[in-house]
């Protein structure tokens, strides 16, 4: 990994670390895409990993300097992923961090959890309301995802549901 920024280096070891201090190894992530009119192209423009309070947000154009730090990051099975359209990141990542086999889908979870299979295929707004979990909408326009760099509302913009997701997963899990 020497071709990546100390900078950068000093980002992913934090969330690594940080979820060594939390009681369990949660992480909410999230796949941000631009419309796609050719086929033979990726969609996907950001991955976003969010932990604690820790958040790496990767662009995937670069995501070749980061794939050793994806492989063994995503290949923690120790680690529980959660999100929606996991099956969707499952294929876009199987590009950048090879073996990763997945992660909880959110409606999945509570549906085994809370043994209610009718709510596996609810929005994250109901899900939210099923473990008290008050969704505020992010305020402002859709970022351009292409863009290589983003002011502080865009990125609380892109943070803003893999925060959700890592906060409604951590919710659900507390019930096990």
């Amino acid at each position: 990994m020497s071709q990546i920024p100390a900078s950068i280096l000093s980002k992913m070891d934090e969330l690594k670390s940080s979820l060594r201090t939390l009681p369990r190894s949660v992480v909410g992530m999230d796949i941000k895409h631009v419309p796609n009119h050719r086929p033979s192209h990726s969609s996907a423009k950001l991955l976003i990993l969010y932990a604690g309070t820790r958040c790496l947000i990767i662009q995937l154009c670069y995501s070749g300097k980061y794939a050793e730090f994806l492989n063994s990051f995503m290949a923690n099975e120790t680690t529980c992923f959660v999100g929606t359209g996991m099956r969707n990141m499952v294929d876009v990542l199987k590009l950048y961090a090879g073996n990763w086999l997945g992660g909880a889908e959110l409606g999945h979870l509570a549906a085994r959890i809370l043994k209610k299979p009718n709510i596996e295929r609810h929005g994250l707004q109901d899900l939210a309301g099923l473990v008290a979990v008050d969704i505020k909408q992010p305020i402002g326009q859709c970022p351009n995802w292409t863009a290589t760099v983003f002011s502080h509302e865009e990125i609380k913009y892109a943070v803003h549901d893999a925060h959700t997701y890592y906060v409604i997963g951590n919710k659900f899990l507390d019930m096990l």
